[in-house]
């Protein structure tokens, strides 16, 4: 039996069951249509910030460490995971 895989459509949000064997092929959204990558799971997981930004103090980077750390706890980072962390990112520079 395949394992199957959720994803979010960057378009339209809906969730989308992916089987395990189409990781890092383009799928279709079932509800819209449109067509998207379907990342391996663990890509989020070995996302990191750099150690440094050029124009961000270290305590404003620390923060957005830990947001990302609590956006990827479940181990994938979703296309709403990415809009939080860029609000984030807007809210404290």
């Amino acid at each position: 039996m395949t394992e199957v895989l959720l994803y979010d459509c960057p378009s339209c949000t809906a969730s989308c069951s992916v089987s395990q064997e189409l990781v890092g092929l383009n799928v279709v959204c079932p509800n819209c249509t449109p067509e998207f990558i379907a990342t391996p799971p663990d890509s989020a997981a070995n996302f990191q910030l750099p150690d440094a930004i050029p124009f961000f103090k270290s305590g404003k980077l620390e923060i957005l460490k830990n947001h990302l750390n609590k956006l990827t706890s479940n181990g994938e980072l979703s296309k709403s995971d990415e809009i939080a962390l860029t609000r984030a990112t807007l809210m404290i520079i």
